[in-house]
């Protein structure tokens, strides 16, 4: 009984963790569609050529793409152990 209780917390859990990373996605989203419109400016202010914002760009959206890559993975591999349940959830996690 205790274990059905606890898989139904992790899996609660779990489904947050989801939510929050799904709600940081919407917001990165945002924040970067405001970017994109002031794009132009950036570029005048700065004085960069267009190469130059491609690489500034992909060093500011490397790590943060990774990062949530890796958290979808997670999190989907989390959710993948609980429905198969009992021996994919020993394989897949330690604890």
């Amino acid at each position: 009984m205790k274990n059905q209780v606890d898989r139904k917390k992790g899996l609660k859990n779990t489904l947050i963790a989801g939510l929050i990373c799904l709600m940081g996605g919407i917001f990165l989203t945002i924040i970067f569609n405001f970017l994109g419109a002031i794009d132009t400016g950036f570029i005048q202010w700065m004085n960069l050529t267009v190469s130059q914002l491609k690489i500034w760009q992909l060093f500011l959206l490397s790590p943060i793409s990774v990062v949530f890559g890796l958290g979808i993975l997670f999190l989907t591999l989390r959710i993948l152990s609980y429905i198969l349940g009992g021996n994919a959830r020993k394989k897949f996690w330690r604890f």
